[in-house]
């Protein structure tokens, strides 16, 4: 049983760092690709979509509130919080009906009347009810049937915003999930990391199990619990990094991962193959896919069916481990090496652990 627990334990640090892996690779990822910014985006066009009359997405986007949060033309808001969003579509619908009145003098010179002392509340309505008949008039004109003033109306556009961002945040995170288990699987394979082969190992050589136990010992003390990805991509960032700059980061962290791991003597990475130690090392990206595909060819043809199938089975239950994250294999590292000692779950440094 405790030959068990400790096989536990060895394979819980194990994961905790993969998955601290999987989380820098996604986050590089939605910084590449900007993935949250123009998934917001697209969902404030399908809510605001109104082909007969005028593109609110983009009024909105181009509202001097909305454009503060813009870095450059090509940059989309990876956020819009509730009050910004109402303030900047409201005032949109406003100006439908509070247009400048300009008119020119008889010397010649252009003037601009803008209306003032007007009713904010009324000129919405105006404005709703100046739009040509379509869905997107339909909708605002029943949000406004339920308010009887500004105030009102302002919690009826927020609460309406809010219920549309929550359903569009559930097919993101859906999304993520699909996009998480990908990457789980890239480092599973990448960083060859065979479950069912490594805790055979675990199992059966004591030592290496007890140094393994006695480093995730020390690491729940050292280390505090791994933060939860946000829903939201990072996209804020205006930081350009080039696919060259993020593979050689990458590959960095890998190595780090396989050092720490490696000092251990478990069967991880491909260094300790035959076949890694036969590649040429080649620059840049197409040198890294090249070198990782000649090992993975090397590999196969050199292994029995069975072994292939026992592998490709070990690298799947990696990665769907891999897909919990980080977060909820340190807590659960907590736990086991909590229930080995007999004592109350090690404090690391975050006290809120």
């Amino acid at each position: 049983m405790n030959a068990l627990l400790e096989v536990a334990i060895s394979m819980a640090l194990v994961y905790t760092l993969l998955s601290i892996l999987v989380s820098y690779i996604t986050e590089a990822w939605q910084r590449w690709k900007r993935t949250r910014g123009a998934v917001l985006r697209k969902s404030l066009e399908t809510l605001l979509n109104d082909p007969f009359n005028k593109n609110f997405c983009e009024l909105l986007y181009e509202h001097p509130l909305i454009r503060a949060q813009r870095k450059n033309d090509n940059h989309q808001p990876s956020y819009i919080s509730t009050s910004l969003f109402v303030t900047a579509i409201t005032d949109v619908l406003r100006r439908e009906a509070v247009r400048p009145h300009i008119f020119m003098t008889t010397d010649g010179s252009t003037h601009v009347d803008e209306p003032v002392n007007r009713n904010p509340y009324e000129d919405i309505r105006l404005g709703i009810q100046s739009l040509a008949y379509s869905p997107l008039k339909v909708q605002l004109l029943s949000l406004m049937s339920e308010t009887t003033d500004e105030s009102s109306l302002l919690s009826r556009f927020g609460a309406w915003y809010d219920e549309y961002q929550q359903e569009v945040s559930s097919r993101f995170k859906s999304k993520a999930r699909v996009k998480t288990m990908i990457i789980s699987m890239l480092v599973a394979v990448i960083v060859n990391v065979d479950s069912i082969s490594l805790v055979h190992e675990l199992y059966r050589n004591k030592e290496m199990r007890a140094i393994v136990v006695e480093a995730a010992e020390q690491y729940v003390m050292t280390h505090s619990a791994p933060e939860t990805p946000a829903a939201e991509d990072s996209t804020g960032t205006t930081t350009t990094v080039s696919a060259e700059e993020e593979l050689r980061i990458l590959r960095e962290r890998i190595d780090e991962v396989e050092t720490y791991l490696g000092s251990f003597g478990l069967p991880i990475g491909w260094t300790r193959d035959a076949c890694g130690a036969q590649i040429t090392v080649e620059p840049g990206v197409m040198g890294f896919v090249k070198e990782f595909a000649a090992i993975l060819k090397c590999k196969f043809t050199s292994s029995s069916f069975d072994q292939m199938v026992l592998t490709i089975i070990g690298w799947v239950m990696t990665a769907i481990a891999l897909s919990f994250g980080a977060p909820f294999w340190f807590d659960l590292l907590n736990k086991f090496v909590a229930m080995r000692s007999g004592r109350t779950r090690p404090q690391s440094q975050n006290p809120a652990t």
